[in-house]
């Protein structure tokens, strides 16, 4: 017998295992159960996930009106009774229904005028206009030669740049649109999209945003009865409102002004940039559109900004003008800019700017020669491949 040996320890022992040998299927039988009721859980998690992404997305697409294909749809011709051409389950967007029953007036011009409009001081008292919105004036007094710049304006700008532009300017004051056929406008930048749409209703032109430097003379767009520019490559992200071209009372800006009955201001830039571009892909006789890089490249996104403000990578050769996305840009790279800092920082855009400049210094040889990154196939640069 063992040294070791414990009868006791070993009966316990003993007893244990028939004990144990007992349990054993009724275990076996306890985990298959409970992998069925696993299995049956992460189905039901899994479809719950699958419902809340979808309301999810729907939440999303009601926000930001995520469009359903990646040209928007036409609806219907515009020459058509939209009784006869619409299916009754058809979801037509109530705008375009608007926009088809407009009652147009006739265009009272021939051709859109050279006369350049502006809109400021929609916000706040004594606003001062700053050194980029002087250089905006400033690009498209040179490059466009206007018979005149209308700056329609609520509160008057001041400030030294004012000033030294203020010589150039046609002053139009105007209320401030609160309402538009009876739906609230409460930003600033709402309110002057309605008053770019009523001055060029009114007399015409072209309209730019205070953060537009133009390159290019645009004599070549002045038969078109209504031209706007792409915002991203092929216009993904619709057509931008910081540049419009329209003869006075043109049919294209006629039904889009009528489709502010529907305007929401919760919807941030669907009237102003997703909405024209809808109202583009079922009234394309009435508009002009121009590629993504007339005026919208660089884009706003981090890479764009990267090129314009701080590299040399851009060179503007199929540009008219370029939006500067001072919205965007003003947190880092607008907001203390100077006329020293234009003149001694080598960028993109600060070599465009230059020549604008109240007090020009001679060009330094070589310092804006543009080092561009490689083209690809679907876009102008590395940082632009694959947004087609």
């Amino acid at each position: 017998m063992p040294s070791n040996f414990n009868p006791i320890r070993q009966g316990k022992q003993q007893q244990r295992l028939p004990q144990y040998r007992y349990r054993k299927p009724a275990r076996n039988g306890n985990e298959s159960t409970m992998k069925r009721r696993a299995i049956i859980r992460m189905c039901f998690i899994a479809f719950v996930c699958m419902l809340l992404l979808h309301q999810l997305y729907l939440m999303v697409e009601a926000i930001i009106d995520i469009p359903n294909t990646t040209t928007p749809e036409k609806v219907v011709s515009s020459n058509q009774d939209i009784s006869d051409t619409v299916p009754v389950e058809q979801d037509v967007p109530p705008e375009i229904i608007t926009a088809l029953q407009a009652k147009l007036e006739p265009m009272t011009q021939t051709k859109i005028p050279k006369i350049v409009h502006f809109v400021y001081g929609m916000k706040d008292r004594n606003p001062e206009l700053d050194l980029i919105q002087y250089l905006s004036i400033k690009s498209a007094q040179e490059v466009i030669k206007p018979e005149k710049i209308l700056f329609h304006y609520h509160y008057l700008p001041t400030g030294e740049w004012f000033e030294l532009i203020r010589p150039h300017l046609t002053l139009r004051q105007v209320d401030i649109p609160t309402k538009v056929f009876g739906n609230r406008v409460d930003h600033y930048a709402h309110r002057a999209d309605v008053v770019r749409l009523d001055a060029l209703k009114e007399f015409g032109g072209i309209y730019l945003d205070l953060d537009v430097i133009m390159m290019k003379s645009l004599d070549h767009l002045l038969d078109e009865e209504f031209a706007m520019g792409h915002e991203g490559v092929g216009g993904w992200s619709g057509l931008c409102n910081a540049v419009i071209l329209s003869r006075a009372n043109a049919p294209f800006l006629q039904r889009w002004y009528e489709t502010y009955k529907h305007f929401d201001q919760r919807r941030w830039n669907h009237h102003s940039v997703l909405l024209p571009r809808l109202l583009a892909a079922n009234f394309s006789d009435e508009i002009r559109q121009l590629e993504y890089d007339a005026f919208f490249w660089p884009l706003w996104d981090k890479d764009g900004l990267r090129q314009l403000y701080l590299e040399k990578s851009y060179g503007f050769a199929n540009n008219l003008g370029v939006h500067l996305w001072d919205s965007a840009a003003n947190k880092h790279l607008t907001k203390d800019i100077t006329p020293q800092v234009i003149q001694e920082v080598d960028t993109s855009i600060n070599c465009m700017l230059r020549k604008y400049l109240p007090n020009q210094v001679e060009a330094r040889p070589g310092a804006c020669d543009i080092h561009p990154y490689p083209v690809g196939e679907n876009g102008q640069g590395m940082y632009r491949d694959g947004y087609d």
